[in-house]
């Protein structure tokens, strides 16, 4: 793989972003086994999930970098690594607490992907040009999570959640140069026949709440999203699968 300045970022941020979120279930696991108190024990005073607290609402932002694996191949394609991309990402979240360890949650969200590719061009004489594509994808995500907690005495709330949703493509563009000249720019319409509308996506995550006020938490988690099936069959690139991982802070409403 070609380590570029995103793919740099994004390792460094990584090997800050895992140890930090380990070290905190780390001190939520400690103090719940120094306490040795049950989240039925807990008082009003503290913080806990002793009772399911119904629906909650809530909102979460940030960055969304991603990967994309391509394969197919014409005469005139693009073809080659593909690399790291850095977007944004935000959204809407409802969740409902089937009890203080298991709840059912969703999320809408709008999420920026995309790619580029080096390859080589071919003019109608035979002579051949480098080239380079950028291509950017929008999507409106819909998954359905199945979310776990680990109640605990603390004000430090972990949890992991996985879950399966669509992925809806509503915006999409590209453009060319080859050399340093920007050549052609493709609108949303002139690629319908490259890219599905609607994908399957998967989801994996882990997270912390931290509550600062009665019913007000903020969330911090990582959340891993695959596309599957991004392009159509028929088009020169035959397969594109796309990878997210989408850094996310936000807040959440007991209702």
């Amino acid at each position: 793989m070609k380590f570029n300045k995103n793919m740099y970022l994004f390792l460094n941020f990584l090997c800050v972003s895992v140890p930090a979120l380990l070290l905190g279930l780390a001190l939520s696991f400690t103090s719940h086994a120094a306490t040795e108190r049950s989240v039925k024990d807990v008082t009003q005073n503290d913080y806990s999930y002793s009772q399911a607290s119904g629906f909650r609402l809530g909102a979460q932002f940030g960055p969304a970098v991603n990967s994309t694996s391509i394969t197919g191949s014409s005469e005139n394609s693009l073809n080659g690594s593909t690399q790291w991309r850095t977007r944004l990402s935000g959204g809407l979240t409802s969740e409902y607490e089937v009890n203080h360890f298991f709840s059912i949650a969703s999320e809408l969200s709008y999420v920026q992907r995309g790619f580029s590719l080096e390859g080589t061009v071919y003019s109608a004489s035979g002579f051949a040009e480098k080239a380079t594509a950028d291509i950017n994808m929008n999507y409106i995500e819909l998954p359905v999570l199945a979310k776990f907690y680990l109640p605990n005495s603390t004000f430090l709330l972990p949890f992991a959640y996985a879950g399966v949703g669509a992925s809806f493509l509503v915006n999409k563009s590209a453009e060319l140069k080859v050399g340093k000249e920007k050549v052609a720019t493709s609108d949303s319409k002139a690629l319908d026949p490259y890219f599905n509308t609607v994908v399957p996506s998967f989801h994996l995550g882990l997270g912390s709440e931290l509550e600062v006020a009665d019913h007000f938490s903020i969330v911090l988690n990582v959340h891993y999203t695959y596309l599957l099936n991004v392009s159509q069959s028929t088009s020169a690139w035959s397969g594109i699968n796309n990878q997210t991982l989408q850094f996310l802070t936000g807040v959440q409403f007991d209702l």
